[in-house]
C-alpha cells in the first residue's frame, strides 16, 4: 500500500530542456551518413540530452524499488491487524458479487503488488542503461538496432505499469468488499475500507494512463529504429507538436506527456493518505493493539491522525 511517494525522476528544468531538444537530436542522428555518423553522435549537446533522459529512468527505477520496500513493511503491518478472512465466508462471497470481483484475498494481492513494483524498478533500470548507450553506437546500423531495443524496454515497462495498475485496482476491490455488507467490522472500519478502496482504484487508473504513455514511447522508438512501419523515423522526429506542453516534435511531446501523467499519479497517490490513516485508526480501535500505534506512525511518516497516545 505505497503512499506519500514522489516519483522524482521525470521532472526539472534540465530534463525538460532535454525533452525540448530530443527530436532535433534524433533527427540529426538518423539523417547522418555513414561517414559522418560518429562525428554527429559525438556532439556534446546530443550526448548530454541522451544522458539526462537515460539517468532520469535510472532514478525512477530507484524510486520504485524504494517504494516496494516501504510498501512491504506497511503491508505486513496491515495484515497483522487484519488477517485474511476465510475465503469460504458466504457473506464475503455475496459482497464480492456486489463489488464485481472475487472473494477478497488481500494478503496475496499485497504480495503481488509489491512484487510488481520491484519488477518495474528493475526494468526501468534496464531502460535507463540502454537509453544512455544510444550515444555510443559505432555506426548508424547499430544505433538503429539500439533504438529498437529501447523501444522493447519501453514496452516492457508499459506492461509493468499495467500490472501495477491492475494490482491497485484488485486491492481496492478487496477493501471495498471487506467493508460491504453484513460483517463483524465496526462502522468506522467499514467506511475506512470503502474510502481507501475507492482511492486505490483511482491509483490503478493513474498507473494505466502511465502505462499507455510508456507504450506510446515504445512505438516511437521502434519506428525510429525502422521497425514501426508506416511513418518514417525522419517524419516522426520532425513532426510538430499540436497543442502539446512545449514547441517540440512528437518524441518530445510524448516525454512531456509521461512527465505530466507522473505528476498526476503523484497527486493521486498522495490523496490516498487520509484513507490509509483512517483504516489504521479503525483497525487499531477494533483490535485493541494500541502499543503498536507508534510503529504505525513510524511507517506512515508520523502523520497518523489517531487519538491514541
Amino acid at each position: 500500500m505505497p503512499i506519500f511517494v514522489n516519483f522524482s525522476g521525470l521532472g526539472g528544468d534540465t530534463l525538460n530542456d532535454a525533452y525540448m531538444k530530443i527530436d532535433a537530436d534524433f533527427l540529426k542522428l538518423s539523417s547522418a551518413g555513414p561517414d559522418t555518423f560518429v562525428k554527429v553522435e559525438a556532439d556534446h549537446v546530443i550526448k548530454y540530452d541522451i544522458s539526462v533522459i537515460g539517468d532520469s529512468f535510472h532514478k525512477l527505477g530507484d524510486d520504485f524499488v524504494k517504494i516496494s520496500d516501504a510498501a512491504s513493511a506497511i503491508d505486513s503491518l496491515f495484515l497483522k491487524f487484519a488477517p485474511p478472512p476465510a475465503t469460504s465466508d458466504p457473506t464475503l462471497a455475496a459482497a464480492a458479487s456486489v463489488v464485481g470481483g472475487g472473494v477478497p484475498d488481500p494478503q496475496s494481492d499485497f504480495v503481488k503488488l509489491d512484487s510488481s513494483l520491484k519488477v518495474a524498478g528493475g526494468d526501468l533500470g534496464v531502460l535507463g542503461s540502454d537509453f544512455v548507450k544510444l550515444d555510443s553506437a559505432p555506426d548508424l546500423a547499430t544505433f538503429k538496432s539500439n533504438e529498437v531495443k529501447v523501444g522493447t524496454d519501453f514496452g516492457k515497462v508499459g506492461a509493468d505499469m499495467s500490472d501495477i495498475g491492475g494490482g491497485f485496482a484488485q486491492l481496492g476491490n478487496d477493501l471495498i468488499t471487506l467493508g460491504t455488507g453484513p460483517n463483524s467490522n465496526s462502522a468506522d472500519l467499514n467506511d475506512a475500507f470503502k474510502m481507501l478502496g475507492g482511492e486505490l482504484n483511482k491509483i490503478g487508473s493513474a498507473f494505466d494512463t502511465v502505462a499507455f504513455d510508456f507504450n506510446k514511447l515504445s512505438k516511437d522508438f521502434t519506428t525510429l529504429g525502422g521497425g514501426g512501419g508506416g511513418v518514417s523515423a525522419s517524419a516522426l522526429v520532425a513532426s510538430s507538436s499540436s497543442g502539446g506542453p512545449a514547441p517540440t516534435g512528437a518524441l518530445g511531446s510524448d516525454f512531456f506527456k509521461l512527465e505530466q501523467d507522473f505528476i498526476l499519479l503523484n497527486q493521486t497517490l498522495g490523496a490516498s493518505g487520509p484513507g490509509v490513516f483512517k483504516v489504521f485508526d479503525a483497525l487499531i480501535d477494533q483490535s485493541g493493539k494500541e502499543p503498536m500505534f507508534e510503529q504505525v506512525e513510524h511507517l506512515l511518516g508520523g502523520h497518523g491522525g489517531s487519538d491514541h497516545g
